[in-house]
């Protein structure tokens, strides 16, 4: 699970389930640290911008900044979402993109991640997301296809499943998920987790990094708040793979810069 762009893809998703009555701005910022076992663990930041041009149209900027024992790695992403439709049946299609590099004390690495997506309505509350992930990191490379089905049960609770499997290359990847959103009108509340095979690149880790088994377990709680005019993020996540288990906490604040100050 990634954690920085997860800031800004938060936000991107909640704007996919709201409407916004004019175009707006928001300030993302977050921090998160980590622990490794064997290491040092680690830390890192991100700062993000993102704009609704219309109720239907979103582009988001970030920069973000990590580093896991002794590597340590920077890159730009950018992110955009487009959804249409009538209510009940509105689609939406993404885009993401991250570019940047790092080093490891050893050697220097690339890293190259991008990411095309659809959500369609099926039936009803039930939708399926098609989404294509393209993995450049170091040495390890592949996409990435993945397809999931989420249903809205009532207009504030959601639970989805989802399933990747690497296709090409050396990613490796055979990974299922599960998460339930609860969307309340100033609390947004995710508990979630995965399991099966993945590439150390695929769950944030750096390259280079080798485990006796790529088979991995993982867990996620975290919620969000809204007060006055900035939303509270809190997200912890729990990975183990192999003999090693990684705990991460992310905390992050989304600043409405241009929208009148909700109700406390």
């Amino acid at each position: 699970m990634k954690r920085t762009a997860n800031t800004l893809s938060l936000c991107l998703a909640g704007c996919l389930l709201s409407c916004v009555a004019w175009a707006e701005d928001r300030l993302i910022l977050s921090a998160d640290g980590s622990t490794l076992t064997d290491t040092n663990g680690g830390g890192g930041g991100a700062i993000g911008w993102l704009h609704n041009f219309n109720p239907n149209t979103v582009l988001g900027a970030a920069v973000e900044y990590q580093t896991l024992g002794d590597a340590r790695w920077k890159f730009g992403s950018l992110n955009g979402a487009l959804t249409g439709g009538s209510e009940g049946k509105k689609w939406s299609l993404y885009a993401e993109a991250h570019q940047g590099n790092g080093d490891d004390n050893a050697h220097d690495f690339t890293y190259q991640i991008g990411a095309i997506g659809a959500i369609l309505p099926l039936y009803r509350r039930l939708s399926v997301q098609l989404e294509d992930k393209q993995i450049d990191v170091d040495t390890t490379h592949g996409n990435l296809p993945k397809v999931g089905l989420a249903l809205l049960w009532t207009p504030r609770l959601q639970t989805s499943v989802a399933y990747a499997h690497s296709v090409g290359g050396n990613l490796g990847t055979d990974i299922g998920t599960a998460r339930l959103d609860y969307y309340g009108q100033s609390l947004h509340f995710i508990l979630g987790g995965a399991a099966g095979p993945a590439s150390t690149v695929v769950l944030n880790l750096p390259p280079g990094v080798n485990f006796p088994s790529r088979s991995l377990r993982e867990g996620f709680i975290g919620f969000s708040h809204r007060y006055a005019r900035a939303e509270f993020l809190m997200l912890g996540d729990y990975l183990e793979i192999g003999h090693s288990q990684r705990v991460t906490l992310t905390l992050g604040c989304t600043i409405y810069l241009n929208q009148a100050a909700k109700p406390k």
